[in-house]
């Protein structure tokens, strides 16, 4: 079978945005009501903070649209054509991602340890692979392989969609001389290398399951391997970004920069490579908060449970039905098309938000069914696929 190309809307297509700007400063704890026919509103109500790295000059002023903001709470459902539909069952579900050439949208089923396969045109649901490691975050990789975050046998491997026995070939599995928490979620850039955040989900006890020996939980980039490189040497190169997010989760890349959605935290942040010098080559994007060396984080937004949203879509009030708010998860990106701007899906408190390609909330889709939470999220042919602790779903999206 011949190599599947990288899904439409997929971490492996340049996003199109403007450059990140500096951090802009706010001088205490502001409400930002978020609403579809003012969203310039936004910019009326941010102020300014006390820089958090110590020694740096305070920034220069930059537009607000991505300047740190408080939490903020959308009063409107992201309107439908219709209620999401159950595609397929599973006890957690994770994963989606398009395969385009088989026609097909593979998931992950995390305590069967198994990857699905959703046929659209049947409505079957089939098994792609019978044991997959405890299989969570997908992705295609440049060579066409399918790349897996094993978050049970703590690893990141490669499996050719072609090769029925699905062989494994084993990327990651140690952090100089240590071996990783359980890899949850993967993205790669247009050079060849991948990001992944490595939380301790798959470990029993988590941050104190004897087994677990990193002291933290990361955000790494791996760079593309040289030609002719050797895998110990390659190995070598893994480069931890961030240490300091206590539960990483979903990433995804827009226009090179780096989305990570941390479940504890409840926020998104972004990150992107400085040079020698302390700038990015990027103008407008200046220091902004700690990170590993080479690298800086901004905190972009933290959700809040929508407090007049409605349980049925295209509607503006009564309350949001859910037993409890779902948290920050994964997240995906589809570029600009036609009329349509950059959109993010991430999924976040209430449901699965959604932006635009400057980070504005535009929206939310709201968690399906009786499910607690969205684990992740696809975009393909239309759909938008929401994975969740009771299985597939999908609703229609235009855009």
């Amino acid at each position: 079978m011949s190599a599947p190309p990288p899904p439409s809307g997929g971490a492996m297509e340049r996003i199109r945005a403007p450059p990140f700007p500096p951090r802009r400063r706010r001088a205490g704890h502001l409400s930002v009501v978020l609403v579809a026919a003012a969203a310039a509103a936004v910019a009326a109500v941010l102020g300014t903070a006390p820089n958090s790295v110590a020694g740096l000059p305070p920034p220069p002023p930059s537009p607000p649209w991505l300047a740190p903001r408080p939490a903020v709470s959308p009063k409107w459902i992201f309107p439908a054509p219709a209620a999401p539909v159950r595609l397929s069952d599973a006890d957690f579900a994770e994963g989606p991602l398009p395969y385009p050439s088989a026609g097909v949208i593979l998931f992950t089923d995390i305590p069967a340890s198994k990857i699905r396969a959703y046929h659209p045109s049947t409505g079957k649901t089939t098994t792609w692979w019978a044991e997959s490691g405890g299989a969570n975050g997908l992705a295609w990789a440049p060579d066409g392989r399918l790349a897996v975050c094993q978050h049970v046998k703590r690893r990141i491997v490669l499996v050719s969609p072609g090769d029925p026995d699905r062989s494994e070939e084993v990327l990651l599995t140690h952090y100089r001389g240590r071996r990783l928490n359980s890899p949850n979620d993967i993205v790669w850039d247009e050079d060849g290398g991948f990001y992944f955040s490595d939380p301790p989900f798959g470990l029993r006890g988590q941050d104190k399951d004897p087994a677990k020996v990193l002291p933290f939980n990361g955000v790494y980039y791996m760079p593309p391997r040289r030609t002719g490189e050797a895998l110990a040497a390659w190995r070598a190169r893994l480069t931890l970004i961030d240490d300091r997010l206590p539960r990483p989760n979903g990433v995804a890349l827009l226009d090179g920069a780096l989305l990570v959605g941390d479940s504890a935290l409840g926020g998104w942040y972004a990150y992107r490579r400085v040079n020698s010098r302390g700038g990015t080559g990027v103008r407008g994007w200046g220091r902004y908060g700690p990170a590993k060396k080479g690298w800086e984080r901004r905190h972009l937004l933290t959700p809040r449970a929508p407090s007049t949203a409605t349980a049925r879509v295209g509607q503006r009030r009564g309350p949001l039905r859910r037993k409890k708010p779902s948290g920050v998860d994964g997240l995906t990106v589809v570029p600009a098309r036609g009329d349509t701007g950059d959109r993010v899906y991430a999924s976040g408190v209430g449901g699965v938000w959604v932006m635009d390609g400057r980070l504005r909330a535009l929206g939310l889709f709201p968690t399906p069914g009786n499910a607690k939470q969205v684990t992740n999220v696809a975009v393909g042919g239309g759909w938008l696929y929401m994975t969740t602790d009771e299985g597939l779903w999908r609703v229609r999206v235009s855009g």
